[in-house]
């Protein structure tokens, strides 16, 4: 490489100089001048995914990048993003799920998140761990409204992808055995109340059995149909209506759902810092201390000091304590 894009070259020294320095090596001085790649693109991607994304989806990009691309030092590049690939709290909270026999010690597990995307990340990645096949049910979507010109203006493609908070996906998907979350109150009386949570005993094609994991009617079992749901709080120019089973995964929850209960095991992972006045509280809802794991994204906002110490930012209102 040297010889072919060095002119005029009569020593080795002037094959190892680059900027007026000699090198120590022959492929540094290749290096010096651009001749070869290095890894600064490669730790670019890792870097930039270890501020936003799951453990997961960092080790399957570095996966990538070894197989597709050869990084020049790929041991260096693992030890560098380490970390963030091992530190997952998917595995802290819920061990190996698709050997988890006990439904019981599933339910006294949950992940807590600071809102909807990053919920329906986590419980997608769990769901695909379970053992079992996969149920998909599709809704049937309209719009609320006498004017044909705004059905018009909406076509179905758009109306399918839309999902308001407190309403379930065009597109759900289940496995016997998933920890499912109610999202409208079915049956008070009988314990079907907006954030009960259940277990997925069987899934039939127009109604879903499951089993109450909370509440007082812990334990009973219930036929869940589909029903008709049009969230007015929506920040959709027209009201749109759902026909689909009004049931969300609940492997993981946002902080707000969390509602009073408790668990043996609970992972809070902090996308962002978003703690506001009274939030801290979740941490308490962790039976033992040492079934609590956080894991904190580091942004700049957040992240981990050089002495390795963890931190993010707690808002209290200190005029709202005196």
């Amino acid at each position: 490489m040297l010889l072919l894009n060095v002119r005029g070259a009569t020593l080795f020294d002037n094959l190892r100089s680059a900027n007026n320095v000699v090198c120590g090596t022959f492929e540094e001085a290749a290096r010096a001048r651009n001749l070869l790649q290095d890894d600064s693109e490669w730790k670019n991607v890792l870097g930039e995914a270890a501020m936003t994304e799951t453990s997961d989806h960092i080790r399957k990009l570095f996966a990538y990048i070894c197989v597709f691309n050869g990084p020049y030092d790929a041991l260096g590049l693992f030890n560098d993003y380490v970390d963030g690939m091992c530190d997952d709290i998917v595995n802290e909270t819920y061990g190996d799920v698709a050997n988890m026999a006990d439904s019981e010690d599933l339910t006294n597990r949950t992940i807590l998140t600071t809102n909807n995307d990053a919920a329906k990340e986590i419980n997608d990645r769990v769901l695909d761990l379970m053992i079992g096949n996969e149920v998909t049910y599709t809704s049937a979507d309209y719009i609320v409204t006498e004017d044909n010109d705004v059905v018009a203006n909406y076509p179905l493609d758009f109306l399918n992808k839309q999902q308001p908070s407190g309403m379930p996906p065009h597109k759900l998907v289940l496995k016997r055995g998933a920890l499912i979350m109610l999202l409208r109150n079915l049956d008070p009386a009988n314990g079907l109340l907006n954030g009960t949570r259940l277990v997925v005993d069987e899934l039939h094609t127009n109604f879903i059995i499951a089993t109450i994991v909370t509440g007082s009617r812990r334990g009973s079992r219930a036929a869940i149909p589909r029903i008709y749901m049009a969230p007015s709080e929506t920040q959709l120019p027209f009201i749109l209506k759902r026909r689909q089973f009004p049931v969300l995964l609940s492997f993981a929850m946002t902080i707000h759902k969390l509602q009073g209960q408790s668990f043996d095991k609970v992972g809070v992972y902090l996308h962002s810092p978003v703690f506001v006045h009274s939030q801290l509280h979740v941490l308490s809802r962790v039976c033992y201390v040492n079934g609590l794991r956080v894991y904190v994204a580091d942004n700049g906002d957040q992240g981990k000091h050089e002495n390795g110490e963890v931190y993010t930012r707690n808002v209290v209102y200190n005029e709202l304590l005196e």
